[in-house]
Formats: C-alpha cells, sequence, structure tokens
C-alpha cells in the first residue's frame, strides 16, 4: 500500500477541501495532502505537501483518523494553524466546508472513510 498524509484545516468550525483537477477522481473533492517520500515522517510529508498544494506554511496537529483502500493508506492530520491564505495551486478549486455538508459532497471512497471523525473534530 502507499502512504499517504492529509490535512484537516478548520477555521471557524469549517474544513477545506480541494477539487481534483486532472488524474484518479478527478472532479472529486479531497481533503488536501499527498503520498510520503521515502523515509519521510508523516507529518514532515504533510508540512511539504500542503506547501506545494496550497502555498501555506503549516504546524501539523494530532492524527484524526486513518483509512485505507486497495491502493493507498491514509493518515488524515489536524491543521488548527498555517500562515498564509490557501491557494488552489493544484486543485480546481477549494471549498471551505461545514460538517454536516461533507455528506453531501463526491468524495473518493478513502476520503468518506474519514468524514466520521472529521465532524466530531468540527463539533
Amino acid at each position: 500500500m502507499i502512504p499517504v498524509v492529509c490535512g484537516i484545516l478548520v477555521r471557524d468550525r469549517r474544513v477545506l477541501v480541494g477539487r481534483r483537477s486532472e488524474g484518479r477522481h478527478a472532479g472529486l473533492w479531497e481533503f488536501p495532502g499527498g503520498k510520503l517520500a521515502e523515509g519521510e515522517a508523516a507529518p514532515a510529508a504533510l508540512a511539504r505537501e500542503l506547501a506545494e498544494e496550497l502555498g501555506v506554511k503549516c504546524m501539523v496537529g494530532a492524527l484524526v483518523g486513518c483509512a485505507s483502500d486497495e491502493r493507498i493508506m491514509l493518515s488524515a492530520y489536524q491543521v488548527d494553524t498555517w500562515e498564509g491564505t490557501p491557494q488552489a495551486v493544484v486543485h480546481a478549486a477549494l471549498r471551505w466546508v461545514e460538517g454536516v455538508d461533507l455528506t453531501t459532497l463526491q468524495m473518493p471512497e478513502v476520503d468518506r472513510q474519514l468524514l466520521r471523525a472529521v465532524q466530531q473534530l468540527l463539533s
């Protein structure tokens, strides 16, 4: 399995999601993040990925939850503190979403597995 990390960026009881612009799951909404490089620790990988994907410098917090599918093992970390304004560098769009609205988004199944944990974090 491919190790992948994602960030649960929280602002005003909303979470940031990005709409994939291309590749596998194009058009679906996801929590921003990406693959770990060989030998890279998960928090360091997430900080690097969020800098690349959103243009922000962040402090990675606690593990929120894990999910998996046939290809990846996804670890989600809380991100409450960052410098800069998140920009859609690699995503087609970004959106701040309330917890109750997360279930209405079209998301990859592996991200959907994290919804209960994310909703609890927002409540």
